[in-house]
């Protein structure tokens, strides 16, 4: 994974981190396609950055307080890269 990508999804993570999820969607491309699993509040498919700011909303919604602790980025390759958290 190119540098930059690895900076961008840094900077995507230290976003949520902060709460700013309208901050770190920006990242995004317009047309994502995000699809989350059965299970998780908020489950379904979203498209475009709209439907995914409602969609990390309505996962929010279902708990009081919400923090995230992240470590360095891992990098996967040309296929991507992670950040692992807790």
């Amino acid at each position: 994974m190119r540098q930059e990508d690895m900076d961008m999804l840094r900077r995507i993570f230290d976003h949520f981190a902060e709460g700013d999820f309208a901050a770190a969607v920006r990242h995004y491309d317009p047309e994502v396609e995000w699809i989350e699993t059965r299970g998780i509040p908020g489950h379904g498919s979203f498209q475009g950055l709209t439907a995914l700011k409602a969609g990390f909303t309505e996962w929010l919604s279902v708990w009081d307080a919400y923090r995230c602790e992240t470590q360095e980025p891992v990098d996967a390759g040309d296929g991507g890269g992670g950040r692992p958290g807790r």
